[in-house]
């Protein structure tokens, strides 16, 4: 599609009052926003809203009528477009976690690595006790794990707690919370930063540290304690 017929198309839609209500209320999504990212947006004045350790959600409005087979068009919701949808910060949260579910993706980690041909078929059986979790699209997938239902079905396959280590804004992995791995929880948020320095690109990290997810409630690794456990 072509420049102006893509002004065309974003006319039409930002004109039409009712359906551009509409569509901010069922096509709102959330997102894990990385620091780099925060500032790439930070002229748009973005809702913002806060989770899991103080990180970054910011809010966006899917434009199927002008996406391309490579490409997905959105919107970044602002304070002032957010303003116009009778609804507070914590109800379009609420909205866009609920908008978000049917599209989350629970898998087995081998299963992933298979997926993206790191894993030879005849091993994708094997048994890795490590839970993948994103969306259907794998991109910006991370929010996921926002989801109560998401964190209710890990807890009734990993046990409650679970460890949740933030691979990045477009997916996390889920692990058992034995003893041994509770204890060395601090360990794994030094693996987690040292991944993020040598391969994760600044866009796309999310957290430095690992978190607790008890009763559905995720716990940063600095707030962890044997009372948290």
């Amino acid at each position: 599609m072509d420049y102006e017929a893509l002004s065309q198309k974003m006319d039409t839609i930002f004109q039409d009052a009712t359906g551009l209500d509409n569509r901010l209320k069922t096509g709102i999504y959330p997102r894990f926003l990385s620091k780099k990212r925060m500032e790439s947006i930070k002229d748009r004045d973005p809702l913002i809203c806060r989770a899991a350790g103080n990180l970054s959600v910011g809010f966006y409005v899917n434009l199927p009528e002008i996406s391309t087979e490579h490409t997905s068009a959105m919107i970044v919701v602002t304070n002032s477009l957010a303003g116009r949808m009778n609804m507070t910060a914590e109800q379009i949260y609420r909205r866009s976690v609920k908008n978000l579910l049917p599209s989350c993706v629970i898998i087995p980690f081998n299963e992933m690595l298979g997926e993206i041909g790191l894993l030879p078929p005849d091993e994708i059986t094997e048994n890795i006790p490590v839970l993948y979790v994103s969306n259907k699209t794998r991109s910006n997938g991370a929010a996921a794990i926002l989801c109560r239902d998401v964190k209710k079905k890990i807890a009734e396959i990993l046990g409650d707690p679970f460890i949740v280590i933030p691979s990045s804004v477009h997916e996390v992995l889920c692990l058992a919370c034995t003893d041994q791995n509770a204890e060395s929880i601090i360990s794994l948020s030094d693996m987690i930063r040292e991944t993020n320095e040598a391969v994760v690109d600044p866009l796309d990290q999310l957290s430095n540290c690992a978190w607790l997810c008890k009763n559905g409630r995720l716990i940063p690794q600095q707030a962890c304690c044997p009372e948290a456990i």
